[in-house]
């Protein structure tokens, strides 16, 4: 077993301590806080974190629990985004669950003024069965959607 070790590098134009390297010997973290990465190189696969949603009456879409969602309905619902924020996006997939034809509403504020923004002009009609995939992304205080297509 490799002892983990950690080394710290003052930022030069504030002089924090706000990068932490850590490595185990075969693998190094870099956790950054407070700081910008202008034109990042990004070599391999990014790992999305993807979080199963709780069904409920009013149920959270949030960024922060995963680039990825997923939700089985129990019934036709009316989602929220308090926790969206300008700059982040998050892919849904929406099982309707049954046969039955469950709806979404995406009026709520928490959206933007008078809800999502569709392209086309609808909100996507969801699949009977399989999954419907949709995009969501925040412009300032508004979130648009766009529908990606259903799933099997």
């Amino acid at each position: 077993m490799s002892t983990l070790s950690t080394t710290n590098l003052k930022n030069p134009s504030s002089g924090s301590n706000n990068i932490v390297l850590a490595t185990n010997g075969s693998t190094t973290i870099a956790t950054l806080t407070g700081t910008t990465l202008t034109d990042p190189a990004i070599t391999g696969t990014i790992l999305e974190d993807v979080f199963t949603i709780a069904d409920g009456a009013a149920f959270e879409v949030d960024p922060g629990n995963g680039s990825i969602q997923l939700i089985t309905l129990g019934t036709s619902r009316t989602p929220k985004a308090t926790n969206f924020v300008a700059g982040e996006s998050i892919t849904l997939m929406v099982n309707d669950g049954t046969s039955t034809s469950y709806t979404l509403t995406w009026t709520d504020a928490t959206w933007g003024t008078g809800g999502v923004i569709w392209k086309g002009g609808s909100a996507p009609t969801l699949a009977a069965t399989g999954y419907s995939v949709i995009q969501f992304w925040k412009v300032g205080s508004q979130v648009y959607g766009a529908s990606v297509g259903n799933v099997a």
